[in-house]
């Protein structure tokens, strides 16, 4: 199981050319990023997990023709969506495959989940993770941690910081709890 994330931005190949290039400039300007999930999410099934208001049925809707998921508002100060969906619904995908809508979850923790499983969400860190010295708890600052050198590459592909950093803040609950006594 990978997070769509993950799949929508695997690592480069190793001739350095990302995978999920399909064609030239044209063909990637009129890609608004719908097509892109279609193509990850066929023949596959697949279920939409998160906070209440994030958009997961307005996802739904735009990936499946028909699908026809009710959606609520954007309040315009806080610029959130509200809690719709109250049932799951398992629409079929154009190309094959089915994606779950879920309704929204109200309050997520990963404090129970051990921080060598959080590593292993991320495939791509976690490769990357190899390189660290033993001991290493992959926070921000600590000394000789691959994934700092990893993001601080001038070549690096845009959005490599923002992984890193969402990688930590699910592990931070997760180390917190593997040892109290650490503020």
């Amino acid at each position: 199981m990978r997070c769509l994330a993950t799949r929508l931005h695997p690592r480069t190949s190793e001739n350095g050319a990302d995978p999920t290039e399909t064609g030239g400039p044209q063909e990637q300007a009129a890609d608004d990023g719908v097509e892109a999930v279609r193509r990850v999410l066929s023949g596959t099934v697949s279920v939409l997990v998160g906070h209440s208001g994030v958009g997961k049925s307005t996802l739904i809707n735009a990936i499946v023709p028909g699908a026809d998921r009710a959606t609520g508002h954007v309040n315009e100060v806080t610029g959130r969506g509200r809690h719709t969906s109250t049932s799951l619904q398992a629409p079929a995908l154009p190309g094959g495959g089915w994606v779950i809508d879920t309704p929204g979850v109200r309050s997520f923790g990963v404090s129970h989940v051990g921080s060598a499983d959080v590593l292993r969400g991320f495939p791509d860190l976690d490769s990357v993770a190899e390189d660290c010295p033993r001991g290493c708890t992959h926070e921000d600052g600590v000394v000789d941690c691959a994934l700092d050198e990893w993001v601080s590459d001038p070549a690096a592909p845009e959005g490599r910081r923002a992984r890193v950093e969402s990688f930590r803040r699910l592990l931070a609950p997760s180390l917190k709890a593997e040892d109290p006594t650490k503020p």
